[in-house]
């Protein structure tokens, strides 16, 4: 819960992908990482993951609205 103490500064893409890791999830959509992050919009959490691909922490499965993420194991961005 160390992100929720964050309230008083803007929480970066990489801070948000790291935390929902660190819950321990292995597979997940696009609207699962929303629930978890309630104020943030469909075209960030879709930057988000775009970004998790992109530095291997995550790999996309699917397409379009079927879309699933899967968390590479071990992974973290620190």
């Amino acid at each position: 819960m160390q992100l929720l103490s964050l309230n008083n500064r803007l929480v970066t893409d990489i801070e948000r992908i790291d935390y929902f890791i660190s819950l321990g999830k292995s597979e997940f959509s696009r609207k699962d990482y929303m629930n978890v992050f309630r104020n943030l919009s469909s075209a960030t959490a879709s930057r988000d993951l775009k970004k998790g691909v992109e530095l291997n922490l995550l790999t996309r499965i699917g397409d379009k609205n079927k879309t699933l993420y899967k968390i590479l194991q071990g992974e973290t961005c620190r």
